[in-house]
């Protein structure tokens, strides 16, 4: 019998690695074990803005994470752009740093220590983090003209929050969390309202609206320890 090839004319079966056809064992034999599946809104436990887009952008992906809870192995996943998130961290770490009162200078030098070799080249730091600079200068100066009309008394930042299934306030990994948000920047005006910039406010996944607004409605309850 003739072996099926493919597009290099290589035999399937040299292809197809032996971890690749363990990984497919091991999909086929979750599969099998899983007797029943809930695909309500509560069944697939806490949600987020990231796991709404692992859902939006590869169904299959989500299956394997959230259903069947498979790991894909390193070698066999979609490789992503590991600079670009890099190059987002790195610029986030360094507002953290400004809104918490530090100089941009300061903000720079003490991200470059955490990014600088490991995650991001001296090249890429001076091309793509460096070049953000105006930038930076600019929000902290819109900043700093809005906290001079508006006074602030209190700064958080990375504030995570999470609400259950009746949308009352709960601990990020309680048990019974429902939705899960991270406030990247909130601002407790002295007259107590909140101001929220964040990256993820605001998000549409396949035809609906979801954001991390409703979580963000009981930030006054995280406030008072509830």
């Amino acid at each position: 019998m003739t072996d099926l090839t493919i597009k290099n004319n290589t035999p399937i079966q040299e292809a197809v690695s032996d971890e690749m056809m363990g990984f497919v064992e091991q999909i086929r034999k979750a599969s099998d074990d899983l007797k029943e599946i809930n695909l309500g809104r509560f069944g697939l436990g806490a949600w987020s803005i990231s796991k709404l887009k692992v859902l939006q952008k590869c169904p299959f992906q989500f299956y394997l994470k959230y259903v069947l809870k498979i790991k894909v192995p390193e070698n066999l996943a979609v490789k992503s752009d590991p600079l670009s998130a890099n190059v987002g961290s790195a610029a986030h770490r360094i507002l953290e740093f400004v809104m918490k009162g530090k100089s941009i200078q300061d903000s720079y030098a003490l991200t470059k220590k955490e990014f600088v070799p490991d995650k991001l080249t001296g090249e890429n730091w001076v091309e793509l983090v460096e070049t953000l600079f105006m930038s930076i200068s600019n929000f902290k100066d819109r900043m700093d003209s809005f906290s001079r009309l508006n006074p602030v008394k209190r700064i958080f930042t990375e504030m995570r929050m999470g609400v259950n299934k009746d949308w009352e306030a709960c601990a990020f990994f309680d048990d019974d969390v429902y939705f899960r948000g991270i406030i990247d920047l909130a601002l407790q005006l002295e007259n107590n309202d909140l101001i929220i910039i964040g990256h993820c406010s605001h998000y549409s996944v396949l035809g609906s609206d979801y954001g991390t607004l409703p979580v963000y409605h009981h930030v006054d309850e995280f406030e008072q320890g509830k």
